[in-house]
């Protein structure tokens, strides 16, 4: 067996001298990153109790991203009362509360502190045509998706009016009538086509679904139920814009294009 040799004094001592020393040098490390830590936390609520972390004036409020409002008009819609400290700001409520609002379909808010300032990142929601309920239908009638008069976007989303003429944007041509639940999921389809035609449609009437009518520079034209025919019941309409001087117009009572193999022009009787 071998003999296991003794530990000198002298080892033991130097041993023992060794760990001491990290000891202290590790509480030493430690005392540092506390006293780094607690002033960093420090600082930093230094900062925040500060009073320039405080916007005093609307143009300090960032808008991005809009191409139909301006700036001060999204401005109006922000539910904020100046001076305003940032620190007390909720962006996720300030922007829950801007989409709640039909012009903005999408918000992102940041706080900025240095300079003191709110920044948001917009998405419009842009209203392509007036949309009219169909005042002859009560409850008992035909289902219809709203009851109030409203703007509608491309991809149909209904909006408040007032919300849109307190902004200044002017309101769009095109109206709706009618707009109910089987037409649309059917309108982004049919705002495509007809905002890429060259005829000249100022309205739709979509109260009885299974006759659409629009009203032309030409008149009345019934299309009957919406159909993949429905472009190219569009397309007859283009053609006959080319050659209104054959047309008598005061004489037309609708155009009939409910067989695209046989449009028909129904003179008044």
């Amino acid at each position: 067996m071998q003999r296991i040799k003794p530990i000198s004094k002298v080892a033991v001592t130097q041993r023992t001298r060794n760990l001491r020393r990290q000891r202290w040098q590790r509480a030493i490390n430690l005392l540092w990153r506390s006293l780094w830590v607690f002033s960093l936390a420090g600082v930093l609520f230094w900062l925040f109790i500060q009073p320039n972390w405080v916007i005093y004036r609307p143009e300090q409020v960032i808008i991005h991203g809009n191409q139909f409002f301006s700036a001060a008009a999204i401005r109006t819609l922000l539910p904020l009362k100046y001076p305003q400290s940032l620190l007390k700001l909720q962006p996720e409520a300030i922007a829950a509360q801007l989409e709640a609002q039909g012009p903005i379909a999408e918000a992102i808010v940041t706080r900025t502190l240095l300079p003191p300032s709110l920044t948001i990142n917009i998405k419009e929601r842009r209203p392509v045509a007036v949309s009219i309920p169909n005042p002859g239908m009560g409850n008992s009638g035909q289902a219809r998706l709203v009851t109030t008069e409203g703007l509608i976007d491309e991809t149909g989303v209904w909006m408040p009016r007032d919300s849109y003429v307190a902004l200044g944007l002017p309101l769009p041509n095109l109206k709706v009538i009618g707009l109910n639940s089987e037409v649309h999921p059917h309108w982004q389809e049919i705002y495509q086509i007809i905002s890429k035609s060259q005829a000249q449609i100022t309205e739709i009437d979509s109260r009885n679904p299974s006759n659409l009518i629009l009203t032309t520079n030409l008149g009345k034209a019934h299309l009957g139920k919406f159909s993949s025919n429905f472009a190219y019941q569009i397309r007859i309409l283009e053609t006959m814009q080319k050659v209104p001087q054959q047309l008598n117009i005061s004489k037309i009572a609708y155009i009939n294009l409910r067989d695209i193999d046989r449009p028909q022009i129904v003179d008044i009787k």
